[in-house]
């Protein structure tokens, strides 16, 4: 029986017979739970790039209101199909990473994977490295971490907040900022948490960056032209709020 099949036959009362059946059945759906995020992964984000012209407030609304699933679920969802779909022309990573768990290519959407790179922060290097199919997600976590650079080769020093804290980072690169503030339950309270949390978390990178020998020089010139364009956008709009009041 195909997947369809056996799901309908449980759902009636007819249950397969006999130990081989079940456990047939039971590999069967097994390898279905296991793909099924990465393909909904994949169709996600092609739609978004295919059917909505990269439209996030439309996609978003459709994910949505289509497949009930949650924005912060949404947004994982895009940032690993994302992934996918950039390698895609690498048959034999794409196919490869069909067989890593949703848990770890999550973490894997953090590294470089746009380009031909040779860094070890480059994706397709760091699976060659890395038994990412075999490793739980906690050790892939690590790996990135170390891979860019945010922990010593022997570990760095325990923190109190790291395993929290980086769960929660790699729940938040995953979304798209158009999307998330498109949400119904953004709101003012929202944007003021995003802003002042935003602000810590780029004095903690500045203060590591500081103390380091050979920072990524890449990476921060790349930091700066962002900060930049968000600095002329709140000035703009810090511009627009004063000559409104002025005017009221």
């Amino acid at each position: 029986m195909n997947i369809e099949q056996i799901i309908h036959a449980v759902i009636v009362g007819k249950i397969p017979q006999g130990v081989d059946a079940k456990t047939q059945a039971l590999l069967e759906l097994t390898e279905y739970q296991r793909l099924a995020p990465s393909v909904s992964a994949v169709l996600l984000s092609a739609a978004r790039r295919d059917d909505f012209n990269d439209n996030a407030g439309e996609w978003l609304t459709w994910a949505r209101e289509t497949f009930k699933f949650d924005d912060c679920y949404i947004h994982q969802l895009r940032k690993v199909g994302d992934m996918l779909l950039a390698i895609q022309e690498n048959e034999a990573l794409y196919k490869r990473l069909f067989r890593v768990s949703f848990n770890n290519l999550l973490p894997l959407t953090q590294l470089d994977y746009e380009s031909n790179g040779s860094g070890i922060d480059c994706l397709e290097k760091f699976v060659e490295v890395n038994p990412v199919e075999k490793m739980t997600r906690e050790q892939v976590r690590d790996a990135v971490a170390l891979a860019l650079g945010r922990v010593s080769k022997s570990g760095g020093k325990e923190d109190m907040y790291q395993p929290d804290l980086f769960g929660a980072l790699d729940t938040i690169i995953g979304c798209d900022p158009a999307a998330v503030a498109a949400g119904d339950s953004f709101d003012e309270v929202s944007a003021r948490k995003f802003a002042i949390s935003g602000v810590g978390l780029l004095e903690a990178s500045i203060n590591y960056w500081s103390d380091r020998a050979i920072p990524d020089l890449k990476v921060i010139t790349m930091i700066e032209g962002e900060l930049i364009k968000e600095q002329q956008r709140l000035a703009l709009l810090r511009e627009s709020l004063t000559k409104a009041a002025m005017s009221g």
